[in-house]
């Protein structure tokens, strides 16, 4: 099977949250194409789970110009990716956790960006003062059943990619 072959890269546009990049490529078939995709690092993503119930938040999502239920996810700043969810979790919640376990990762965008998510469960709750961003301000926090979550899936009124990726792999590890 041929692989594609990268001929150049280019940035066409850069922000501080993501890049923009044009690769001149060769494909397969041996034609020659031009691929666009953004380059954003990774991402955290916490389940705060009591024991019983998860946390999850609800916020107003611009692009989409609705709120969403998720679970705390946040851009990794740095490799240290336990840290960084430590951080996103008191940020966005207030919460901190005494038991903290790494779940997986995945890749939310393989299509269109080069992006990897890092799942953490984060368990013995304790709850604090949250040090939102923003655009956060707004932001709600709510416990639920894994039920109420599955059938938040099924209903969508659960969307995000990050969150339900990061359930199922709660629901696989821990076979609930």
């Amino acid at each position: 099977m041929k692989l594609w072959k990268k001929l150049n890269s280019k940035v066409v546009y850069k922000s501080p949250r993501f890049i923009i990049r044009e690769d001149a490529v060769i494909l397969p078939d041996g034609s020659e194409g031009e691929y666009f995709y953004s380059v954003s690092g990774a991402g955290v993503v916490i389940i705060p789970f009591d024991g019983e119930k998860i946390y999850l938040v609800n916020q107003f999502r611009y692009v989409l110009g609705k709120r969403l239920w998720e679970l705390p996810i946040g851009r990794a700043e740095n490799v240290n990716f336990l840290a960084q969810a430590k951080k996103e979790l008191k940020e966005e919640t207030g919460l901190s956790a005494d038991n903290w376990k790494y779940l997986g990762m995945f890749y939310p965008t393989p299509g269109s960006g080069k992006t990897e998510g890092r799942v953490f469960l984060a368990q013995n709750l304790q709850p604090g003062q949250h040090n939102r961003e923003p655009s956060e301000v707004d932001m709600v926090m709510k416990k639920f059943t894994l039920k109420e979550i599955d059938q938040m899936i099924l209903k969508g009124k659960i969307a995000d990619a990050w969150t339900i990726s990061a359930f199922y792999l709660l629901k696989l590890k821990f076979k609930i």
